[in-house]
C-alpha cells in the first residue's frame, strides 16, 4: 500500500531531475557555441579583408587564412609603409617595425616583411595570433654595406643619371665618378669582366651594394649611348 503523497513526491523528483538535465544540456551547448564564436570571429575578419572594399581599392596587401596559419602577401611593395601596416592591423594582426640599411632611394620605404621563421620578402606565413615585422629602409653611412641593395641608377645612388637598362656599358664605364667601384659581370656566366671587355655590351641591371660599390650585369650587343638619363 502506497503512502499518500509518496507517489506525488516521486513524480516531482523525476520532473526536477529531468529539468535539471535539460538545463545543463542547454548550458553546455551555449558554452560550446560561444567558444566556437571566439575562434571563428578573428578568422572571419581575416578572410573578409580580401573582400573589404577599401583593401581591394588599395591592392597593396592580400591576407588569407587556413589551418591555423595566416598568409600575408604584399601585392604592391611600392605602397606607403603606413598603408601596408594599416591593412595588416585591420586584420587584427600585430605589427612591429625594424630598420633595414639601404641606399638613399629606398630610405623610408617598405623593404620586406618577416615572421617567426625569419627571412625578409614580400610574402610571409605565421601562426594565427602571431605578429609580423615590417622592414623599413634607413640610410647607410658612407661606405657601409647595404642590407637591401638598390638600383644603382636611381636618384641619390652611385650611378644616378649615368644610365639604365639597355645603356652602353663602355660609355658608362667612361663616366663613372671617382671613388665608385664597379664590378662588371657577364649576365649568362656571371664571369667578372674587365673594362676592356665591355665593347658591344649593354647593361642588364645595376645593383648598388653600398654608396660606393656597384655590381653591373651586362648582355651582349651594343647599347644606347645617350649621356642624359634623368
Amino acid at each position: 500500500m502506497t503512502t499518500p503523497g509518496v507517489g506525488f513526491l516521486n513524480d516531482a523528483g523525476r520532473a526536477l531531475t529531468e529539468s535539471a538535465t535539460r538545463f545543463q544540456r542547454k548550458r553546455r551547448q551555449r558554452v560550446r557555441a560561444l567558444q566556437s564564436a571566439v575562434v571563428l570571429v578573428p578568422l572571419i575578419v581575416i578572410g573578409a579583408l580580401m573582400f573589404w572594399p577599401r583593401g581591394a581599392e588599395a591592392g597593396s596587401v592580400q591576407i588569407t587564412s587556413a589551418n591555423g596559419q595566416v598568409r600575408i602577401a604584399i601585392i604592391d611593395p611600392n605602397a606607403p609603409v603606413s598603408e601596408i601596416e594599416a591593412h595588416i592591423r585591420a586584420a587584427r594582426i600585430p605589427v612591429s617595425e625594424r630598420s633595414g640599411i639601404t641606399g638613399p632611394s629606398r630610405v623610408g620605404k617598405f623593404l620586406g616583411i618577416t615572421g617567426d621563421a625569419g627571412g625578409s620578402s614580400y610574402t610571409v606565413q605565421v601562426r594565427f595570433g602571431d605578429g609580423v615585422e615590417v622592414v623599413v629602409g634607413t640610410a647607410a653611412t658612407l661606405g657601409e654595406p647595404y642590407e637591401f641593395f638598390t638600383d644603382a641608377f636611381a636618384v641619390g645612388e652611385p650611378l644616378a643619371c649615368l644610365g639604365g637598362s639597355g645603356a652602353d656599358a663602355a660609355s658608362i664605364a667612361a663616366r663613372v665618378k671617382t671613388g665608385v667601384q664597379i664590378e662588371w659581370r657577364d649576365n649568362k656566366t656571371a664571369r667578372r669582366l674587365q673594362v676592356s671587355e665591355l665593347a658591344n655590351r649593354n647593361v642588364e641591371s645595376a645593383s648598388a651594394i653600398s654608396s660606393n660599390s656597384v655590381i653591373i650585369s651586362v648582355n651582349d650587343g651594343a647599347g644606347a649611348k645617350k649621356t642624359i638619363w634623368c
